[in-house]
């Protein structure tokens, strides 16, 4: 059974959360806090598989939060702005992919022109250079 904690500061967000993670089978919310404290307290006090925390927390910043949170659990994962990104119906991608990607893309940008040939194409380009026809 994978046990999870909600931490969120919106109790419509908790309930939506709760409802939607009892349907699923394996899957049960055993705790919920809405301000970073009281998440605090409940890992230390409890065994959770995963948190769901929210980073906009009222008080102190639920990535300040986190980094709190991993000092006491590193090996509790914790799932934080994708969840809200999938419910707005967009899609989500980590940073260090959108990086990648963007980086990927970039490359193809910067080749000079002849790379971008078929080795024939080039072949044919370096004769007309030299003066063939």
């Amino acid at each position: 059974m994978i046990k999870i904690l909600i931490v969120d500061d919106h109790s419509i967000v908790h309930q939506g959360m709760k409802q939607i993670i009892t349907r699923v089978p394996g899957m049960v919310v055993t705790g919920e806090a809405a301000t970073g404290h009281e998440a605090l307290d409940l890992i230390r006090d409890g065994a959770y598989n995963i948190e769901v925390l929210d980073i906009s927390l009222p008080g102190r910043d639920g990535l300040e939060v986190l980094k709190d949170i991993k000092r006491e659990r590193q090996d509790l994962p914790v799932l934080v702005e994708a969840i809200r990104t999938i419910a707005l119906g967009r899609k989500y991608i980590t940073a260090s992919s959108a990086e990648k990607l963007t980086q990927q893309l970039d490359t193809g940008y910067r080749k000079v022109v002849h790379e971008k040939l078929s080795d024939r194409e080039y072949q044919v380009m370096c004769m007309i250079a030299g003066g063939k026809r």
